[in-house]
């Protein structure tokens, strides 16, 4: 708009020069070159640059004037241009839009280029349940030699299904395993003992333990992760890449596991089968008779008669004892 209110080419991105050029050709389309110049307080030079701009923009055309041009009808210039300008703004609309609907994928890569910045940082702080899931994601699909776990599975259902997909996705790939899991958490509930019993089926070594001081993740003896909250896991976690610190997280595991109990699955040569050859496993991972009987759906009557079977078999007077005599039999192997 002009200092009058009145529109102005500008609007289409035309030079303030060129628009009084034009403006003054509407008024007086007779003018010779010097009157234009007088009108317009311009030299030659500005002049010129002016009436090229307008013939290019298509504003002025040939005419038998003084000058040699004359200003395009308006109701035919300015349609025209703003007919160029909808469709460019048509096609920017539709450019943006296309933009907004790929935010999404954008959003996605730009947290997986995130993560890679974090990845270097000696220590992350991750909060949430979901991000930290996300990045655990990550370092199973990256780790290469060995994973080492202490009581790390999930308490919540989805959480473990996630874990147990993961988990044995690492273990197809080739790559060893190692947990360390409490007595109490094997006696959680079914689907947590049957977690572990399943990843040790796909070649994870599992040993308990009484107590653990706390829970732990290694990736390749490069990553440690350990929770904000070792009883709120929603809360996050905290990622360790400092080598002393990881180093004394390993050494730390190694210590446990020396110590720890296998988890034992039954071997061939004359072990029993069946159910006793169950109660035998569940037992000798130090699993109660209750506890027992849940994960096989039976009465721990029923439990009770084949642990005595069991020892009466072996020739112990003891569980523990029973367990040593099947180890010596081949009937258990860590």
């Amino acid at each position: 708009m002009t200092a009058e209110g009145k529109p102005t080419l500008g609007v289409f991105g035309v030079s303030a020069d060129a628009d009084v050029v034009w403006q003054t050709l509407l008024r007086w389309p007779d003018l010779d070159l010097v009157a234009l110049r007088t009108k317009t307080g311009y030299d030659d030079e500005r002049v010129e640059h002016a009436v090229e701009e307008l013939r290019i923009r298509g504003f002025v055309e040939p005419a038998r004037t003084e000058l040699g041009l004359s200003a395009v009808d308006p109701m035919v210039s300015i349609e025209h241009a703003v007919a160029i300008e909808q469709r460019e703004l048509a096609g920017r609309l539709s450019a943006l839009s296309d933009l907004r609907a790929q935010l999404p994928a954008l959003a996605q890569e730009y947290a997986q280029g995130r993560q890679r910045i974090d990845a270097a940082l000696p220590i992350e702080v991750v909060e949430g349940r979901e991000a930290t899931q996300h990045r655990l994601m990550m370092l199973s699909r990256e780790v290469r030699t060995a994973t080492l776990s202490i009581d790390g599975v999930q308490t919540d259902a989805t959480g473990r299904a996630k874990s147990l997909a993961d988990d044995l996705a690492v273990l197809r790939r080739g790559v060893p395993g190692r947990t360390i899991v409490a007595h109490e958490t094997l006696d959680v509930d079914e689907e947590t003992f049957r977690y572990f019993t399943t990843v040790a089926a796909a070649g994870e070594q599992v040993r308990v333990l009484n107590r653990i001081p706390t829970r732990m993740l290694v990736f390749d003896n490069e990553v440690v992760v350990v929770p904000l909250d070792p009883a709120d896991q929603a809360r996050g976690a905290i990622f360790i890449r400092v080598r002393t610190i990881v180093d004394m997280c390993v050494f730390l595991f190694e210590r446990l596991w020396n110590e720890a109990t296998p988890l034992f699955v039954v071997g061939p040569d004359g072990a029993p089968s069946g159910r006793a050859a169950r109660v035998l496993e569940l037992m000798a991972g130090g699993r109660k008779d209750e506890a027992i009987a849940r994960s096989l759906g039976v009465g721990v009557r029923t439990i009770r008669r084949d642990v005595a079977a069991l020892m009466a078999e072996l020739g112990e007077q003891t569980r523990a004892a029973a367990v040593a005599a099947a180890i010596r039999r081949g009937w258990l192997s860590a």
